[in-house]
């Protein structure tokens, strides 16, 4: 008996709250955008979330090789490069090797550091990754990234790099 009561009262909240969106269009509309609101918000944090993700390695790139996100864009997407670099023998040069997001050699040749100061050698250069890829050269119709290492040091490639300075 005392269940019946419960259902019976449910079954009239239910008709009035159904009754309550009939009466009051301007509700359901209030709502409808709160939702469609919501939705959009959800989608923008997922894109942001999404487009900082790096995306899955080509099998042409180096296992070694870090990815380093293109340019700022209102809106992120999966736009960068695959930048390995490495440093044979002592000096101010180092060897990169950039792939773009689906594996094809962009770019391949020498960067000079731009303080007087020597690279040692080794195989995977660490590069800052937050800075390179924001600021590019253009060589031979392919924009090719400044690339910047962890203790403010910047490479630029040796053809840029002669031509401004005349060496």
């Amino acid at each position: 008996m005392l269940s019946q009561g419960v259902n019976a009262k449910t079954t009239v909240n239910t008709r009035q709250r159904r009754d309550l969106w009939k009466e009051h269009p301007i509700l359901t509309g209030v709502a409808a955008i709160g939702v469609i609101i919501i939705l959009g918000y959800i989608a923008v944090v997922i894109e942001f979330w999404w487009g900082r993700l790096p995306p899955k390695r080509p099998s042409a790139v180096a296992p070694e090789a870090v990815w380093t996100r293109g340019p700022g864009n209102p809106v992120p997407r999966q736009h960068g490069h695959w930048i390995l670099c490495s440093v044979k023998e002592t000096g101010r040069n180092a060897h990169c090797r950039i792939w773009n997001e689906s594996g094809n050699l962009d770019f391949e040749g020498d960067f000079r550091v731009n303080r007087k100061s020597v690279l040692s050698p080794t195989t995977g250069l660490a590069i800052d990754t937050r800075l390179t890829g924001q600021l590019n050269v253009r060589i031979r119709d392919t924009l090719v990234p400044i690339i910047y290492l962890p203790d403010r040091k910047i490479l630029i490639p040796v053809e840029v790099f002669s031509r401004q300075l005349n060496i």
